[in-house]
């Protein structure tokens, strides 16, 4: 019986195979783990986007929504024709809303003005109609405070290694807090005590500006502006936040009520003798909505 030859592949040829085999199995891993690492980044950066675009969003809905009867009367005023009684009855009107907490003053058609806070530099309370109810019936209106300040996040870490550089990592969060409770009290609001919602962390700095329609610029102090404490027509956020790459990012957003902008007329001025020489007929004059389109520009 015939042995037939077999021949295979020699010892160095098998080497050379596992060689190049190992080169392709190498490549493959490099490109898909590439891929992977930017599917990763990709989504965190999309979520953190998202995060902060929440954050806007949600200021953006209470301020808009921002209310004072200013918007649309002005403030209610003794006047010297007015006789005893009525400058009594003026007093008794006026009397629980004058230089309170919440409340400063009445308006013309006697509702309570909300009284707006800046403090820090970063926190922002207002009145807004915002509020919607969780549950059917429940004894809440639209009106309720809210606050957005800016607090140390005690939950962060110190530092941060980056290439075996240390970096103190950014331990601000702006929070959002929220009362519809008892609205038009003029008891303190003791803040500390309401729930906190985190809009966002790792936030470095928050700058406020508010806008001065009479100066037609931005400014960081409401004691510039005419009725400041009253009424807001618009502010600017700036925004220093920090990725988890540990880059440095500015966002800036523009916020302006809902409400129309227009000066009401004086209702004193109406209802003396000599307002029939007066030459303004309707509700805000010419020279108001130009100055309208004028902060638009400036917007």
């Amino acid at each position: 019986m015939k042995r037939l030859d077999q021949k295979g592949f020699t010892l160095i040829e098998v080497m050379i195979a596992i060689v190049i085999l190992a080169f392709i199995v190498i490549a493959i891993v490099q490109i898909t783990g590439g891929a992977q690492e930017k599917v990763d980044r990709t989504l965190v950066e999309d979520k953190e986007m998202l995060q902060i675009e929440t954050a806007f969003s949600r200021f953006e809905w209470d301020f808009s929504q921002i209310y004072s009867p200013l918007y649309y009367s002005h403030e209610l005023r003794k006047q010297e024709t007015d006789s005893d009684d009525s400058k009594q009855a003026y007093d008794a009107l006026i009397a629980p809303y004058q230089n309170k907490e919440n409340f400063d003053d009445l308006s013309y058609d006697g509702y309570p003005i909300p009284k707006f806070k800046f403090e820090d530099k970063t926190d922002i309370t207002f009145f807004t109609i915002s509020n919607r109810r969780k549950l059917k019936n429940i004894k809440q209106s639209n009106f309720a405070w809210v606050r957005y300040e800016l607090q140390t996040d005690r939950d962060a870490d110190d530092e941060v290694d980056t290439n075996g550089i240390k970096k103190t990592r950014a331990k601000g969060i702006w929070v959002r807090k929220f009362n519809p409770k008892n609205v038009f009290s003029n008891e303190t609001i003791d803040w500390s005590k309401i729930k906190s919602q985190v809009l966002l962390r790792n936030v470095d700095s928050i700058k406020v500006e508010f806008w001065d329609v009479k100066n037609k610029k931005w400014v960081d102090n409401l004691r510039l502006i005419d009725n400041g404490e009253k009424l807001f027509r618009g502010i600017r956020i700036s925004l220093k936040w920090i990725s988890t790459d540990e880059v440095e990012q500015l966002y800036v957003r523009t916020f302006r009520p809902l409400t129309p902008f227009f000066i009401p007329e004086d209702m004193y001025k109406l209802a003396s003798p000599d307002a029939v020489n007066n030459d303004s007929d309707g509700f805000g004059s010419d020279e108001d909505e130009e100055d309208d389109e004028d902060e638009d520009d400036n917007e």
